[in-house]
């Protein structure tokens, strides 16, 4: 758990945004941490397997992601929003917005790693975010969830953090199984 120190010393400027920071952590609680540890687990898992088992991972994810945007809801109205960034905007207004945001990149952060240990380039962008589009396509045709923008841009950027990490943890790799002169 983190701990935000209360400190009547604060400056004014940054006492706003002490508040949201402490908010935030109050908000985040045990669903983003859990959320948080899961995907440091899978990062774990990634790395210490084969490419095979990696693929196992990846179906077993696809399908725990399903789960969670299809699945685990219940039909409703088809409706889509595709102003860009409008989320976003609301980012600091109300809890609701940041934790939107927030889980839609977090899901897609193993996607983006577990892919680069199958798929070492970064044209594997477009795959994340046609399995994002998939995702809301399918939300949209089944009334299970709103086909909205924002949740691509949040979940390929998620899918970009993942695949970045995965990227560096690589290249981190071969550096130190290089040989030495």
């Amino acid at each position: 758990m983190i701990i935000v120190p209360q400190s009547p010393a604060c400056s004014l400027p940054l006492l706003p945004v002490i508040e949201e920071i402490r908010e935030f952590v109050r908000y985040a609680g045990e669903h983003q941490q859990l959320l948080v540890g899961i995907i440091g687990v899978l990062f774990l898992i990634s790395v210490l397997c084969s490419k095979e088992q990696n693929r196992l991972l990846l179906i077993f994810y696809s399908a725990v992601v399903v789960y969670l945007t299809l699945l685990n809801r219940k039909a409703g109205n088809r409706r889509f929003l595709l102003t860009p960034l409008w989320s976003y905007r609301r980012f600091f207004e109300h809890v609701y917005f940041r934790r939107q945001i927030i889980n839609n990149i977090l899901l897609f952060v193993p996607f983006g790693f577990i892919l680069s240990r199958l798929i070492p380039k970064w044209s594997t962008v477009r795959i994340l975010i046609m399995i994002s589009v998939g995702i809301e396509l399918l939300q949209y045709l089944s009334g299970r969830g709103f086909f909205e923008l924002d949740d691509i841009i949040s979940n390929s950027l998620g899918g970009l953090i993942g695949l970045t990490a995965g990227m560096l943890w690589m290249y981190a790799v071969r550096f130190l199984r290089r040989p030495k002169n």
